[in-house]
Order: C-alpha cells, then structure tokens, then sequence
C-alpha cells in the first residue's frame, strides 16, 4: 500500500514541486481603478440621496407591497439601519487592501489558496 504512494511522490519532477503557480489574474491598473471607481460609486450616490431617491409612503398598503417583504411593514431599527450602512463601508474599504495584498503575495512567489 505505501509502494504507490512512494512511487507517486518520486516520479514528480522537482521543478512540479518547486515552481509557483502562475496567476490567473492580469493586472490593469487603468481598467481596474475604472471599474473599482464605478463600483464605489453604484454603492455610494444611493446612500448618499437616499433622502431624495426613497419617499415612503406610510403606512403603506399591504396588498401593494409583495408577499416576502408583507411582514416587515413597520419595523425600524436604528442599530440594523448603522450596521448595514457599516457593512457597506467596510466592502468599501476592506476590499482594496486584500486585493492589494493578494497581488503582493503573488509577486514574491507564494501562494495561500
């Protein structure tokens, strides 16, 4: 049982073992600040005229609003309203340093996953 197993492990060339796998991913800085600005922007401009853009009508009428979203009609929280604004900003934020640091890991030749 281990003969094959030991076998395996002996007949991979060494430069198998040894190379880093090359990447998938092509960076291009100007096609990929444009699509990061874009979708900064898709996320940022609603919140930021959310005044303007949403006008609730209250109390609403069950029967105009769809069945999955029937039952919250008149819940308001104050800490799931922050806390969902907080996500945004941290998909925002965090997001370009993992990026950054992927890319990073890459150049100096390893590899986590």
């Amino acid at each position: 049982m281990l003969a094959p197993a030991f076998l395996l492990a002996v007949a991979a060339p060494s430069e198998a073992i040894q190379r880093a796998p090359r990447s998938i991913y092509r960076v291009e800085p100007r096609i990929d600040v444009a699509v990061i600005a874009v979708g900064v922007l898709a996320i940022a401009l609603p919140y930021a005229f959310a005044k303007e853009l949403i006008h609730p009508r209250c109390p609403c009428n069950p029967a105009e609003v769809n069945s999955l979203d029937r039952h919250v009609i008149g819940n308001h929280n104050k800490v799931l309203d922050d806390a969902s604004d907080a996500t945004a900003g941290i998909v925002l934020v965090g997001d370009h340093p993992h990026g950054a640091d992927h890319q990073r890991s890459r150049r100096d030749g390893w590899h986590s996953g």
